[in-house]
């Protein structure tokens, strides 16, 4: 399972200047629309009562990408598990819905690792958040079970669980450890 604290990937780099400038933009947007600065009596028009309807949703969406997403994805962590078997990787989350994954162990090409001891595993190529598979991509959160790469997001001891899957790998791939 994904360890429950909050974790800070290097994609973190990025996203938190990102969400913060467009979280304040909304959130400055509405407030001018709604006349928050303007002492005087304002002054009923449609336009406005339209154009502070127009921000609502940008408002919301920055909300999430500002601390929204830690909140979505300490829920997921409770509710996602990993397996490693001899011969597959998988992954079960019952967050909204039942999304299960899996990846056989021989078709794993790379195994990529971030973090120290608390870290992810990249079964396969890494991506970055806007990096897409048609038009899925893995958004906001690695936790993401069903989206392109599988993805052990924030799990404890990286390093053994990395070896153990290596190790299990080259073991499928040798001719003694077909049965």
């Amino acid at each position: 399972m994904p360890t429950a604290s909050v974790i800070f990937h290097p994609s973190d780099r990025g996203r938190i200047p990102f969400s913060l400038l467009w979280g304040g933009f909304a959130i400055f947007w509405e407030a001018g629309v709604l006349s928050f600065w303007n002492t005087s009596k304002p002054s009923p028009h449609t336009i406005s009562d339209f154009m502070a309807l127009w921000g609502i949703p940008f408002a919301l969406i920055g909300q999430y990408m500002i601390w929204g997403r830690f909140v979505l994805d300490a829920w997921l962590k409770r509710r996602t598990f990993y397996v490693v078997t001899n011969r597959h990787v998988l992954l079960l989350q019952e967050g909204w819905k039942r999304i299960t994954n899996f990846v056989y162990l021989d078709f794993i090409s790379e195994v990529s690792r971030e973090g120290d001891t608390v870290g992810t595993l990249w079964l396969g190529p890494k991506y970055s958040m806007f990096a897409s598979r048609g038009f899925r991509s893995r958004g906001f959160s690695l936790l993401s079970v069903g989206d392109g790469v599988p993805v052990l997001a924030d799990i404890g001891n990286v390093d053994s669980v990395r070896r153990l899957i290596l190790e299990l790998r080259e073991k499928s791939r040798s001719p003694a450890g077909i049965s």
